[in-house]
């Protein structure tokens, strides 16, 4: 089974295994996702204090040709510099692939308490969705998740605290110097009117032009795309677009709605850094439960017609927010069960049954359909092929982890050795690729032969 996802916790439960597809080129990876991102990191750090390492070799190498290639030791100057001229240079890594980096400057300090609900309840026509919450404080610095299933009041309660629409009962009370930012999941802060840049030269309109394209650029706006509408923006340009017009108000209480919503893996990260760096409170609605994880100190459920706080985050209450959010997993993708049968009311009780006449018991059942001999001998040839397809992927992957736990070792100023480690394992990465293929290829055709 193949799965291509951004759901992080998903691929944590499910995946065995990670095919990586970065810059032209595919790599694959034992274990679920956090495995995959320890290994990657791992690697990166590698690669790197080899690079940094070689590169003060040739810095130091240069500076002694620059010294000595016209006084009294020329030969050993050309000597090094030819050394240089064949050194397989390391190609500076890539710490990650390139990051939207969500930056809140310092905001303005507000006082201890942010938020205070009282009595509190949301809902429509009237009508409440869940009992009063007596009293909640949200203290500066803290970050709650909401969470809880669909239509129970998540978003609702968020748009009652920016005032969007009246509590059913009590009240919202900001704190002291709060300035409350809105990140609604249709990004409703933006101005369909506005290109990129009149959005955010909008928020600050002093701003020299300059400095508002230096801010867009940290959000990954670059050239020609400060004049795109937002009308023609992608769901994940949007959604930094809608952040980006928020950092730069200078809130100082962040009410986040699916914040991660359309958005790929590198950004949802950053997302989370940004929650996690940012000094005001924040309250976030999410079913992205690695978003939880990352960034939740609290939590609020609403189930039942409750809404029940606990201080601690998701891991502390798994299982209490798992009712929830694998309840939603599993909605609409469940197949209903069959009817079962029931006895009719006249039914007689199996030891009341009598036994059948001869003249109505059950017809012999037909004869078999003939076995198909060559379908047999194609599904034997095609199992001998996946077999064999797997046993050459499982020894090459073994192989690759052989070098990889090498190379770790290695001692890092043995440029040669490492860089011929390097060839290896590349060689193996492209002949992992092939078995692959062949082993997608053999099972395909066995699959077609059990049809």
């Amino acid at each position: 089974m193949a799965v291509i996802s951004h759901d992080r916790y998903f691929l944590d439960k499910i995946a065995t295994e990670i095919l990586e597809l970065e810059l032209g080129r595919s790599r694959a990876y034992d274990g679920n996702y956090s495995e995959f991102m320890e290994k990657k990191e791992q690697e990166l750090e590698l690669l790197e204090r080899h690079y940094e390492q070689q590169q003060a070799y040739i810095k130091n190498q240069e500076e002694y040709i620059r010294r000595n290639i016209a006084g009294q030791n020329t030969k050993q100057a050309r000597g090094r510099r030819t050394h240089l001229s064949k050194l397989d240079r390391i190609q500076k890594p890539l710490k990650d692939r390139r990051k939207v980096k969500f930056t809140f400057p310092e905001t303005q300090r507000s006082g201890d308490v942010a938020l205070v609900l009282e009595n509190a309840s949301v809902g429509w026509g009237g009508k409440a969705l869940y009992a009063p919450l007596e009293q909640l404080q949200i203290k500066r610095g803290q970050k709650m998740g909401i969470v809880g299933l669909n239509g129970t009041g998540k978003s609702t309660l968020l748009k009652a605290i920016s005032e969007e629409i009246p509590f059913i009962t009590g009240q919202a009370r900001l704190g002291s110097q709060v300035k409350l930012g809105y990140f609604d999941q249709h990004h409703r802060n933006l101005d369909p009117r506005n290109t990129v840049f009149q959005q955010i030269h909008g928020v600050t309109p002093q701003a020299m032009k300059q400095d508002v394209l230096g801010f867009l650029a940290k959000f990954q706006f670059r050239g020609d795309e400060v004049d795109k509408p937002v009308t023609a923006l992608s769901g994940g340009e949007r959604a930094r677009l809608s952040i980006a017009t928020l950092i730069r108000q200078g809130v100082n209480l962040l009410l986040l709605d699916e914040p991660t919503n359309h958005m790929d893996i590198p950004s949802m990260e950053a997302m989370e850094d940004t929650i996690l760096s940012f000094t005001g409170a924040a309250i976030v609605v999410t079913h992205d439960r690695y978003l939880l994880g990352r960034v939740a100190d609290s939590l609020l459920r609403i189930h039942e017609g409750r809404a029940e706080f606990r201080e601690g985050g998701y891991e502390d209450h798994q299982a209490w927010v798992d009712l929830d959010l694998g309840a939603e997993d599993e909605a609409g993708s469940a197949e209903p069960e069959p009817p079962r049968k029931t006895a009719s009311p006249q039914a007689k009780p199996a030891s009341a049954v009598k036994p059948q006449s001869p003249a109505t018991a059950p017809t012999k059942p037909a004869k078999p359909a003939p076995i198909d001999k060559d379908k047999q001998r194609a599904v034997k040839r095609f199992e001998k092929q996946v077999a064999e397809a797997e046993a050459k992927v499982a020894e090459l992957e073994a192989q690759l982890a052989g070098i990889q736990k090498e190379m770790a070792a290695m001692d890092p100023t043995d440029w040669q050795a490492f860089n011929a480690k390097l060839d290896a394992q590349k060689g193996l990465e492209a002949d992992l690729a092939y078995a692959m293929s062949d082993w997608e290829a053999a099972q395909g055709a066995l699959e077609d032969a059990q049809r």
